[in-house]
C-alpha cells in the first residue's frame, strides 16, 4: 500500500519502501514599513538567498517600473530620477551610476522577475531585513515613505490587476486566437459556449473551456469583454517552458471576496488545472471524486479553523485516516495542501513548482478530491487535494 504526502514549501524528504514525507515552511511574506504587501508572486529562497518580486518592491515604493520582453529586463525608475535595472540570468544590474555586482543572479518565475534583497536595498537606498522565525522581508524606507499603492493591502479593498507581460493574446495551434478586450460575443464565436461558467475572488465572471484537457484555457470576462486569460496547456503555449500562461487587463481594478461561490469555483478549477496539466505531460486525467472532495474539505476546515497546517490533524489523524473514514478503500493515496495563494491558478503552479507536490500532480493514481476552505481572504484560504487508487 503506497502513501504520499507534500506540503507547500521547501522540501525535507524521508523514504521507506512505501511511505514518503514533505514537509516545508510557510509562504514567505513582505511588509513595507511594517504594511503587509497583497502581492501575487511570492518570494523564494533560492541557493540561500531570498529573492523578492522586483515589480511589486519598486511599485510599492512608488517608482516607474518598464517591463523588456526582447532583453527580459526590468527598469525601476525611481521618484528622485535615479533608475535600475535587473535581467533575467544576469549577477550586474545596471544603473544611471554604471554597473552594479549582485549576489544572486535575477530569476523569472510566473512570469515575474524576482531579484535578491540585498540588490533591492541598495537600489532603494533602503533598510531589507529577513525574520527567519516569521518568514517575514520587511523593509523600511527613508521617512517611512510608501507608494499611496500599499497604503491599505487588505484583500477585500481594491487592488490593481498587475501586468504579467506585454503580450496581450494567445494564439492555439489550430490558429484560433483570444486576446485582452475581446468581446463576449467575439469570444464565443471563436472557442463556442464555455462549458462551465465560475466566479472569479474579483467579481467578474471566468468562461471555462474543460471539455479537451490538451485545449485547457478559462478567461476572465468583465462587462461584456475578456479581462484575462489563464492556460497551462500546450496548445495554447506551444513548445513554452513555461508551466502557466497570464494575460490580464492591467487598467482594471477590482475588490476581492471570497465567498463560497468563489470557492466553489477554485475547487473545480484546481481539478481542470491539475488535469490540464497531467495531460500536457502525457497522463491521464485524475476521475473526479466528491467522497474525497469531502475528506479534503474538512480537513482545509480544520486547519482553517483551529489554526495549524499540516497533514497530520491535531486529533492524529492521516490523510489515509481521513479518506477511509468518509469510505474509500484505496491502495495507494496521497494528499497536497497549500494555504495563502491567490487563486486556484496560482497554487497549482506552486505545486508545480514543488518537487513533493509534483510528484503527487503527476502520480500514478486514479482519483481525485479538492477541497478548499476560505476564511474570505487569500491568506485564510486552505487548499487540500486527496489522490487515491481504489482497491
Amino acid at each position: 500500500m503506497k502513501k504520499y504526502i507534500a506540503i507547500l514549501g521547501s522540501i525535507i524528504i524521508a523514504c521507506t519502501s512505501s511511505y514518503s514525507v514533505s514537509y516545508g515552511a510557510s509562504p514567505i511574506k513582505i511588509e513595507i514599513n511594517n504594511i503587509p504587501m497583497n502581492i501575487e508572486v511570492a518570494p523564494e529562497i533560492v541557493n540561500g538567498r531570498t529573492m523578492v518580486p522586483f515589480r511589486s518592491i519598486f511599485e510599492g515604493l512608488g517608482a516607474k517600473v518598464e517591463w523588456n520582453e526582447t532583453t527580459r529586463e526590468g527598469k525601476g525608475i525611481l521618484q528622485n530620477g535615479k533608475w535600475v535595472s535587473f535581467s533575467n540570468g544576469r549577477r550586474f544590474a545596471n544603473s544611471n551610476k554604471g554597473s552594479i555586482e549582485i549576489d544572486s543572479p535575477a530569476i523569472i518565475r510566473n512570469g515575474r522577475l524576482l531579484i535578491p534583497v540585498k540588490a533591492a536595498s541598495e537600489a532603494l537606498g533602503a533598510d531589507i531585513s529577513w525574520n527567519q522565525s516569521k518568514r517575514l522581508v520587511s523593509i523600511v524606507t527613508p521617512n517611512n515613505q510608501t507608494a499611496p499603492a500599499f497604503k491599505s493591502l487588505n484583500p477585500r479593498e481594491t487592488t490593481q490587476t498587475p501586468a504579467l507581460s506585454p503580450e496581450k493574446s494567445l494564439v492555439s495551434s489550430t490558429g484560433k486566437t483570444v486576446f485582452i478586450g475581446q468581446s463576449k460575443s467575439d469570444l464565443i464565436s471563436v472557442l463556442g459556449s464555455p462549458n462551465r461558467i465560475d466566479t472569479s475572488e474579483k467579481g467578474y465572471e471566468v468562461y471555462i473551456y474543460n471539455s479537451d484537457y490538451s485545449k485547457y484555457i478559462q478567461l476572465g470576462v468583465h462587462n461584456g469583454n475578456v479581462i484575462e486569460i489563464y492556460t497551462n496547456a500546450k496548445d495554447w503555449m506551444g513548445d513554452s517552458s513555461k508551466i502557466g500562461v497570464k494575460l490580464s487587463d492591467d487598467s482594471k481594478s477590482f475588490n476581492r471576496a471570497y465567498t463560497q461561490n468563489v470557492i466553489n469555483g477554485f475547487e473545480r478549477q484546481v481539478f481542470d488545472l491539475t488535469n490540464s496539466y497531467r495531460v500536457s505531460n502525457g497522463l491521464k486525467p485524475f476521475e473526479y471524486c466528491e467522497t474525497a472532495s469531502t475528506a479534503s474539505r474538512l480537513h482545509s476546515l480544520d486547519m482553517a479553523n483551529l489554526k495549524y497546517f499540516s497533514h497530520t490533524s491535531l486529533s492524529g489523524t492521516e490523510p489515509w485516516d481521513r479518506m477511509a473514514l468518509q469510505g474509500i478503500r484505496y491502495s495507494s493515496a496521497g494528499e497536497n495542501l497549500a494555504m495563502g495563494q491567490q487563486n486556484a491558478a496560482d497554487v497549482v503552479e506552486a505545486w508545480i513548482n514543488s518537487s513533493g507536490h509534483r510528484k503527487n500532480l503527476l502520480g500514478d493514481f486514479k482519483a481525485l478530491g479538492v477541497g478548499i476552505y476560505s476564511q474570505g481572504n487569500a491568506s485564510g484560504t486552505y487548499y487540500t487535494q486527496n489522490f487515491y487508487t481504489a482497491r
